[in-house]
């Protein structure tokens, strides 16, 4: 075999050498990226779904009351970020208060804010009819987005119910708080307005 045979099938298997070397290397690299990530996630993430810890955390971003008591669904912390999730007690009309702080300033598109909180819960929220109002939050004037439609979460009502839901944002000492509230039944606008007309930041 002539050296120039020798030259060419030595440079071919470098390549491929190297070549393998770096999606190994490339492999590698996301496997320890994706195992560190899933480390901090593991050890920064704080979830609870017991009622009176939820519910601690909810009060620790706004006072509230929701007509005939209410219960903690879920929480979470990550990075000093909180969201807390509560219910009422009674079955009609029902309502649920999604609240949230972050250590930074917000600013967003209410309607985006809402469509993410119904999508991360797979809710069905049929809206008829949306308005911007200016309300009062925290003792500030702030614009709050209010949705009327039909509500059928996860197809276990016979027929879809009447439902108002109202979102806002709010910055309040250096932080952002953002709320949702959903009120589903016959007075779900009425309650929806209570429950929003109760929030005081903490």
């Amino acid at each position: 075999m002539s050296d120039s045979n020798l030259s060419e099938q030595k440079k071919s298997f470098n390549i491929w050498k190297w070549f393998g070397i770096g999606c190994g290397g490339c492999l590698l690299t996301s496997i320890l990226a994706i195992a560190g990530l899933g480390y901090f996630i593991y050890t920064n993430l704080q979830f609870s779904t017991d009622p009176q810890k939820v519910e601690a955390r909810a009060k620790a971003i706004f006072d509230y009351e929701i007509s005939g008591g209410s219960r903690g669904l879920l929480t979470f912390e990550i990075l000093d970020i909180k969201f807390a999730q509560v219910t009422n007690i009674t079955t009609s009309p029902q309502v649920v208060l999604t609240v949230g702080q972050t250590p930074q300033k917000l600013s967003g598109d209410l309607q985006e804010i809402s469509i993410s909180i119904q999508q991360a819960q797979d809710l069905d929220l049929n809206i008829e009819s949306e308005e911007i109002a200016d309300r009062q939050l925290c003792g500030q004037t702030v614009q709050v987005l209010i949705q009327k439609g039909k509500f059928n979460f996860q197809k276990r009502f016979k027929e879809p119910k009447q439902a108002s839901s109202h979102t806002a944002i709010v910055n309040y000492n250096d932080t952002g708080r953002f709320v949702w509230v959903l009120a589903v039944g016959e007075e779900s606008e009425a309650e929806a307005t209570k429950v929003f007309d109760s929030l005081e930041c903490k």
